[in-house]
């Protein structure tokens, strides 16, 4: 099985092209040889056989350099930006929402005039705030012209605010119209999808939790 990542590159319209993003190169080998798609390489395959080599985690930590935690959430979001592509982060985000105590109505999938989900408080839905959400799965920067046209659709639905959901963040004029719209748009990267995640990952359902299998752990720490 190919994950959603590498089936948008090769979805490409071109004839000759590159596919060179989330060690494209590796995965491609190795489905070549019959061996299902593997994901990106991350630092998390090389530390797993140093972890190996010690029974104490805080040793790991202070001897070998190695941040769990940073680890871990590269983890996570390279599993995010591999398998959770288009409407399948939408989803995501509407099911986040949702935990957080909003009513969500998904756009379906392929054209959806700028907006992605319908969000707002109340038994209906219709009370506020009430929030129109644009999400964008691709890595590269979003410009102002989708934040442009994400004001405007606050104004078409009669929402109060909006949403823009990136994984590769926004452009510098992107930043600068950012300023001027401070009380209409908020913008969430990869952080804040995590930290959304982590707070609201036990209130989510079991398909949504089986797409995206997470597990808590303790490590301890020095005090020193």
């Amino acid at each position: 099985m190919i994950k959603q990542d590498l089936l948008y590159q090769l979805g490409s319209a071109l004839t000759i092209f590159r596919v060179g993003n989330n060690d494209a190169d590796f995965r491609l080998e190795q489905i070549m040889k019959g061996r299902p798609d593997p994901g990106a390489r991350t630092a998390l395959n090389s530390s797993a056989k140093t972890a190996t080599q010690s029974t104490e985690s805080e040793d790991l930590i202070e001897e070998d350099g190695i941040n769990v935690e940073e680890v871990a959430q590269d983890e996570i979001a390279r599993l995010l930006q591999e398998d959770f592509k288009g409407h399948e982060l939408s989803e995501l985000i509407a099911a986040l929402l949702t935990a957080d105590g909003f009513k969500c109505r998904n756009s379906p999938p392929g054209a959806d005039g700028g907006v992605d989900i319908l969000a707002g408080m109340g038994a209906l839905g219709m009370d506020s705030p009430k929030l129109v959400v644009q999400v964008k799965s691709q890595t590269s920067a979003v410009s102002d012209v989708v934040l442009q046209q994400l004001n405007g659709a606050i104004h078409r639905y009669q929402a109060d605010q909006a949403l823009l959901v990136t994984f590769g963040g926004v452009t510098g004029p992107a930043k600068a119209y950012l300023e001027s719209q401070y009380f209409n748009i908020r913008v969430w990267t990869m952080g804040d999808i995590l930290n959304q995640i982590y707070q609201h990952y036990e209130q989510l359902d079991g398909e949504m939790k089986a797409q995206l299998p997470l597990k808590q752990i303790w490590v301890p720490i020095s005090e020193n």
